[in-house]
């Protein structure tokens, strides 16, 4: 088959003509804008002044003859020193009361109410989705001044549930002094993931604070940076696995800084560098009834409270109390001199830890034969750490002493801040008991009633007073002083349809002497303005404190 070329043919189109637009043109004018103008001018102000003729004064100085006031300084320097020394020793002043501050009716005045709205903060974003945060009521678990007395810091949490914690929580501040202060709206809202139990100032940083939650995490905050979070510490075998019940902030002579201390049910107290970011603890203590041994076999006492003597810098001593009722004084070990020279280098905080091992050289070779098997060339806290050592053979015991026991777990204890070697402690069986660090029994008991008794505080200002927060919602002000075996005044709060909350937590401001704060399980916070008899130092104050603290216990057991 061909094809050829071929020819069709053509056609063509005749455009349509293009039909002109008619146009027109229009225009328009605003009416005309009428303008004012007027001026002023200033008065004419007249200047006058007037010159005074300098005077000189001539001043003729005498040169001071030192040897007469040598021989007048000798002479009535003693005279002055003596009778300074008199007027120490002098009892004229001792009744002189102030009158005005005598006839005062109200023991305390409560000032604010604290509350935040976490319902509100945690609302979930998705509608139609019920989230836990929805149903569960925070409790006020921990209240904390500042250093300047200025801001105060309150936890959130719950103490009445088990497992893991899957709801978030806060930490509030408020700035009591500020022009913007609210009772109702924290100045500073900082969120966790899970429930906090305690919460500490930094002793001389206003800005910093450090939180234990539920899960087992110690958190430090910095409200003067931008980005709050400083640190927060991990979860594990070698670490807190249960709520942290306690923190301390305790000076290190090595580091000449302040490291935080925590304690918790799972019976260890650790203690974290904040320089570290909170990476691993430096030291570690366990309270085990039977040291160096391995873990069969072995008891550890779940931790409740701690507390560290007061103007103590070594921080060799600290005392603990225990879901079972018992107060330990404990000891951390001196650190033994270890060489750690050979073909691995060890750094400076993973020898300490090895220091303080019960069992430093069986650590040793089980560290250094790991960081050879992963090709290290030196070892680092972490390569201590994920070692996985005996934690009996890292961890030392510090149980050293033990006083006489509560009836129940111990919730709180303080020292006192006048005197080192005094100490009180509260728990479930309604006592107070107060201590001297080297006797067994306690010095005095107080049997404030059948309720729990969960948080105790030592005034700044007043040697003899102190407050205790009890589970029937009131807060107990002791003066002993006044009274020895009961409170000198009750401060309630209001009761519920229900019962009265208990309070958790109390705390004396530390720098305003006459502030006073203390959280319940509804979620509140309260402050409260205690009068001039119960802020202010008494006479004769000290010298009863040392009498109470010269007092024999009931027993002879003693160290």
């Amino acid at each position: 088959m061909r094809f050829n070329d071929a020819h069709g043919g053509s056609c063509s189109f005749r455009s349509k003509a293009i039909v002109k637009k008619n146009g027109v043109n229009a225009s328009t004018e605003t009416p005309p804008v009428e303008f004012t103008s007027a001026d002023t001018q200033t008065a004419i102000a007249a200047d006058s002044w007037c010159q005074t003729e300098p005077i000189q004064i001539a001043i003729a100085k005498e040169p001071a003859d030192e040897n007469a006031v040598k021989e007048f300084l000798k002479s009535a320097g003693r005279l002055m020193l003596d009778e300074m020394k008199a007027s120490m020793k002098s009892l004229a002043f001792d009744d002189f009361i102030v009158e005005d501050h005598q006839v005062e009716d109200n023991e305390a005045t409560k000032l604010f109410t604290l509350a935040f709205d976490y319902f509100a903060h945690f609302k979930s974003p998705v509608e139609g989705k019920r989230d836990a945060q929805e149903t569960l009521k925070l409790q006020c678990t921990g209240v904390s001044w500042n250093a300047t007395g200025s801001v105060i810091a309150v936890s959130y949490g719950r103490f009445d549930h088990t497992g893991w914690c899957n709801y978030r929580s806060a930490l509030c501040l408020w700035n009591i002094f500020h022009h913007d202060f609210n009772p109702s709206k924290p100045n500073l809202v900082l969120e966790t993931s899970s429930g906090l139990m305690c919460v500490a100032h930094h002793p001389t940083m206003p800005a910093v604070v450090a939180a234990g939650t539920f899960n087992g995490e110690v958190i430090v905050w910095n409200t003067s940076l931008e980005e709050n979070l400083v640190a927060s510490s991990g979860i594990g075998d070698y670490f807190h696995r249960e709520p942290i019940s306690k923190l301390s902030w305790v000076y290190d002579a090595t580091s000449r800084d302040y490291n935080i201390a925590s304690v918790s049910g799972d019976g260890k107290v650790l203690i974290w560098q904040l320089k570290d970011k909170l990476g691993f603890p430096v030291e570690g203590y366990l309270l085990c009834t039977k040291a160096k041994t391995k873990t069969k076999g072995s008891l550890l006492l779940g931790g409740i409270a701690l507390a560290f003597r007061p103007n103590d810098r070594t921080n060799k001593s600290f005392i603990v109390g225990t879901e079972a009722g018992a107060i330990t004084r404990c000891f951390a070990n001196k650190a033994a001199k270890i060489s750690t020279k050979g073909e691995i280098k060890w750094s400076n905080n993973a020898q300490r830890i090895l220091s303080m091992s019960p069992q430093p050289m069986d650590v040793r070779r089980h560290v250094e034969t790991y960081a050879k098997e992963k090709k290290l060339r030196d070892v680092r806290v972490s390569a201590v750490f994920d070692s996985k050592p005996d934690m009996h053979a890292l961890y030392p015991s510090a149980l050293d002493f033990g006083f006489e026991s509560h009836g129940g777990p111990i919730y709180d204890l303080v020292f006192s801040p006048f005197h080192g070697s005094l100490f009180l402690s509260c728990s479930s069986d309604g006592c107070i008991h107060l201590y001297h660090y080297l006797q067994k029994n306690p010095l005095i008991t107080i049997q404030v009633g059948s309720n729990y008794l969960y948080a105790l505080a030592w005034s700044k200002t007043r040697p003899l007073v102190f407050a205790a927060a009890s589970e029937d919602g009131k807060m107990y002000i002791f003066d002993l002083n006044v009274n020895r075996l009961s409170p000198v005044t009750t401060l309630s709060l209001p009761e519920t349809k229900q019962r009265s909350p208990g309070l958790y937590c109390v705390e004396f401001n530390p720098r305003q002497r006459n502030f006073i704060a203390c959280g319940d399980g509804a979620g509140l916070a309260y402050i409260w303005k205690l009068n001039w008899r119960l802020s202010n130092l008494q006479p004769t104050e000290m010298a009863v404190l040392s009498e109470i603290a010269d007092m024999r216990s009931n027993s002879t057991d003693t160290e």
